[in-house]
């Protein structure tokens, strides 16, 4: 498996890890804002108004996204680099739970309470939120293996 990258570019296999890093930033942005703008007192394990003490504006957020998904990217890149594709793809699956959970969760409280109202009890609200951010987090991660398939861009 050390040879998976042998065809391919530095600058392919560079910015395969770029558009990981994008997505990760991208899902990680949208957790953060989402759970701050929603009230939340927990986001991502840690306590709402600690996040917003730390990263007071919107600028400050995207900054932090940014960091986080090139974080990200460098570790799947450190991870892939030794020839370990699988272990990076399990990584990656793994961050790709994280956000779509909290999306899960975010939406559940947000977006399909206010779709359905009083007409489903919140736990099959929350099951079907959890149901449609499976289905978006399995066509992420089936994306981001075809872009790390592919030959070209």
């Amino acid at each position: 498996m050390a040879d998976y990258w042998v065809f391919q570019s530095e600058q392919l296999v560079a910015t395969k890890f770029a558009i990981f890093g994008v997505i990760h930033a991208v899902l990680f942005l949208a957790v953060l804002e989402g759970g701050i703008r929603q009230g939340r007192m927990m986001i991502l394990l840690l306590p709402a108004d600690f996040l917003v003490r730390l990263f007071p504006g919107l600028f400050s957020r995207i900054a932090m996204s940014i960091l986080g998904g090139s974080a990200i990217a460098l570790l799947s890149s450190g991870l892939g680099g030794g020839g370990h594709v699988l272990t990076m793809m399990i990584a990656n699956a793994g961050f790709l739970t994280l956000w779509y959970v909290e999306c899960a969760i975010l939406l559940a409280r947000g977006f399909f309470t206010r779709l359905f109202g009083d007409e489903l009890p919140y736990e099959i609200t929350l099951f079907v939120s959890f149901i449609v951010m499976v289905n978006a987090g399995y066509f992420t991660l089936m994306f981001m293996l075809s872009i790390l398939r592919a030959p070209t861009i």
